[in-house]
Order: structure tokens, then sequence, then C-alpha cells
């Protein structure tokens, strides 16, 4: 049925998703693929965040916007900086964290690809990579 090969194969695959986010091409894949999910979770009529400017996966009980989470694989949503974050369910990694954000305004530092630590970053300190339309990627590398 499967041999030697399919398990090797399986195997090197779960383990290189074990170490660290995807890159920049891969989310903007990501984002291509879901984008009717995307839509739904930046429309505040259909993803009301709360008072806070915060919306969690958690707290909602059915709808529009929990299938929208489930399918853009998003934990949380988050007005901040401007803009929208939309928190990976799966977006921290040791040394960072990475995910989506939405602005009509260009958020820096701007970088052309956030696949490797840029050496002016600072801990906590979040960078952008534009990904298409007001769509970014973000890395907030903590160490």
């Amino acid at each position: 049925m499967y041999g030697p090969k399919y398990f090797l194969l399986l195997a090197v695959t779960l383990i290189s998703g074990c170490f660290g986010p995807p890159d920049d091409n891969e989310l903007k894949l990501w984002l291509e693929s879901h984008r009717a999910a995307a839509e739904i979770l930046i429309d505040e009529s259909k993803c009301p965040l709360d008072g806070n400017g915060r919306l969690w996966r958690s707290d909602l009980k059915d709808g529009a916007c929990l299938n929208a989470m489930h399918a853009f694989a998003v934990s949380g949503l988050s007005k901040e900086r401007g803009g929208l974050t939309l928190l990976l369910a799966d977006s921290n990694w040791p040394s960072y964290q990475k995910g989506f954000y939405v602005s009509v305004e260009q958020p820096s530092p701007l970088y052309e690809s956030l696949d490797v630590r840029p050496p002016e970053m600072e801990p906590y300190q979040r960078a952008y990579s534009w990904i298409g339309g007001n769509w970014y990627v973000y890395a907030e590398y903590v160490n």
C-alpha cells in the first residue's frame, strides 16, 4: 500500500513545518486561496470587534465570522496601529510570530520580505511586507 518513500516524504513534510512560520509567499497564496473568508473577517458588520477593538474565535458560538476564522485559520482579530491584525491560530514560534495585517495606510517599517529577520530590527518591533492591495504580512521578533 504505502512504501518507505511515502513515509519518509510525510515525515520530512511534517518536520519541516515544525521549525518556523510559513514564508511570505506561502502566506500570500493562503490569502489568495481563502479570499472569501478573509473578506468576511475584515467586514466589521460580520465580525464586530469588542470595545477594546478585539474579537477572539473562542468568544463566538456560530455564524459566518466563526466559520471564516476556522477557514482562514485565525484565532482572533485586533484593531491596532491604524489597521486590523489577523492573528493566525498557529502564529507563535520560538523567536517570532507572523500573521496578516490590513490597512489603507502603508505601515512601517516596510520590507520586501520577512522570510529572514532584517538585521536592524529590535526585539518586539513589528515589521511589514506588502502582499497586495491593503494586505501585509507582519512579523514580530521576540528575541
